[in-house]
């Protein structure tokens, strides 16, 4: 989250809406607080920017692009299936990954750059 936040900071934004599914660690009091004291630095300081979250309603996780991903990964990877160790469990979700990150690479075509020149 903190290179999303600098990159917000370098374009001149002041507010990063951060989407939260409703799970119970996102409403724990330590991490609230730490966003509370992280906003009123920016306050105090008038440059920054704050973190504000945005909690979505409990199974929309098509709101959310990364939990729909995980979502779809524990489905392929993870069901019915028995490993021997935590490290097996690791290895088996690393190896989908690399595929899945391997069929979705695309060298760039010439017109992707012509896009950005008008």
């Amino acid at each position: 989250m903190e290179e999303r936040r600098a990159a917000h900071e370098r374009l001149g934004h002041r507010v990063l809406m951060v989407p939260w599914d409703p799970a119970s660690w996102h409403r724990a009091p330590n991490l609230l607080g730490w966003i509370r004291e992280q906003n009123r630095q920016v306050d105090r300081e008038g440059r920054g920017v704050k973190r504000v979250p945005v909690e979505l309603p409990k199974g929309a996780f098509w709101l959310n692009r990364v939990d729909a991903i995980i979502r779809q990964t524990k489905g392929r990877v993870l069901p019915c299936r028995q490993f021997a160790s935590q490290q097996e469990q690791r290895t088996a979700l690393d190896r989908h990954w690399l595929r899945r990150n391997l069929r979705r690479a695309r060298a760039p075509k010439p017109e992707d750059f012509f896009v950005h020149l008008h």
